[in-house]
């Protein structure tokens, strides 16, 4: 990977941590508002991040992993079934956010390995916020019956927890 192309992933990834950190922050002080909306905000951002992942895999030459891959085609998949509406129902949604979040969880449980192996003295923290994900996706999993409303503000901090851990990371790591 050339620096010059690096570069661009970069900022490509600090701009969708923002995105995560603005969208999160919605979708919990306005979750009334944005029940109905959020699953295509979601379906959106879940393409676009296993986007990154994908293209990650095939452009970085010491972050390849079949981790990295799956948890990108995974995020595509969701994202798309979220975005074409396939799934209707509430009990669907929470399934399909529940796989989301424990995929993602699991994703950035082994980014922070990996970040530890770059020596990074912060790396405690994607594994925190890597647990808080695979958390909340449990809850979900568990509580598929709950109103739109704290599905909602589970998907809106958890929004903020991954914008936080890329925003950490795409200024410490790359």
């Amino acid at each position: 990977m050339t620096s010059k192309s690096f570069g661009w992933y970069r900022i490509l990834f600090i701009v969708l941590a923002v995105l995560f950190i603005f969208s999160g922050i919605m979708l919990t002080v306005y979750p009334e508002l944005f029940a109905g909306s959020m699953i295509y905000m979601i379906g959106i951002l879940a393409v676009v991040y296993g986007g990154i992942l994908v293209a990650s895999y095939f452009m970085a030459s010491n972050f390849k992993s079949p981790i990295t891959l799956i948890a990108g085609g995974v995020l595509i998949l969701i994202g798309l079934l979220i975005s074409f509406n396939l799934f209707e129902a509430s009990i669907a949604l929470g399934v399909i956010a529940a796989i989301g979040f424990l995929v993602v969880g699991a994703f950035k449980i082994y980014q922070s390995m990996f970040v530890k192996n770059l020596g990074i003295s912060s790396w405690w923290m994607v594994l925190i916020l890597g647990v808080c994900n695979v958390v909340i996706g449990l809850i979900l999993i568990f509580n598929l019956n709950q109103s739109a409303a704290l599905l909602t503000i589970l998907i809106g901090v958890n929004l903020i927890v991954n914008g936080v851990s890329d925003l950490m990371l795409g200024f410490m790591a790359f």
